[in-house]
């Protein structure tokens, strides 16, 4: 196992060692470390791009227009995008859970906060305005108390 903290590596033996209060079981696994925001986020995510890709090509797209096949063709293509963005605070849920209190220096405090669970985490992201964070390619979402700091 290697630790990265800073500019210094520290190399260590994997060994399994029992931690106190840790339980790392597969309820662990779905509760805490984000496997049930991660499932949800893709299930939601493969049945609204299914289902909007099929009313589309379905009944907005009429037979007797020309283009009709090349409509088609991109409806899902252009669902799964406007999807993702629907379903992205699930899968940033996820991935923070994934590297929380896992020992890495990104994922401990003062860096970061220990989350005791998925909800906990997506309610804080809530409250703090960062649940969309990363998720455009183009602009970045900043929250008015931090604008308004850098304005003075």
């Amino acid at each position: 196992m290697a630790r990265v903290t800073g500019l210094n590596f520290s190399y260590e033996l994997w060994v399994e060692r029992p931690v106190p209060g840790r339980v790392d079981s597969f309820v662990s696994l779905c509760v805490s470390r984000g496997l049930v925001p991660h499932v949800l986020g893709e299930v939601i995510f493969l049945w609204c791009c299914n289902l909007l890709a099929h009313f589309i090509n379905t009944y907005a797209v009429d037979d007797n227009f020309t283009q009709a096949p090349a409509v088609r063709s991109y409806t899902k293509f252009v669902m799964g995008i406007a999807v993702s963005v629907l379903t992205y605070p699930f899968l940033l849920v996820a991935d923070l859970m994934a590297v929380n209190n896992c020992g890495l220096a990104a994922g401990v405090p003062p860096n970061a906060l220990i989350f005791r669970s998925w909800v906990h985490c997506w309610r804080h992201l809530s409250v703090e305005g960062q649940l969309f964070r990363g998720s455009s390619f183009f602009f970045r979402r900043v929250p008015l108390d931090t604008a308004a700091l850098t304005m003075k």
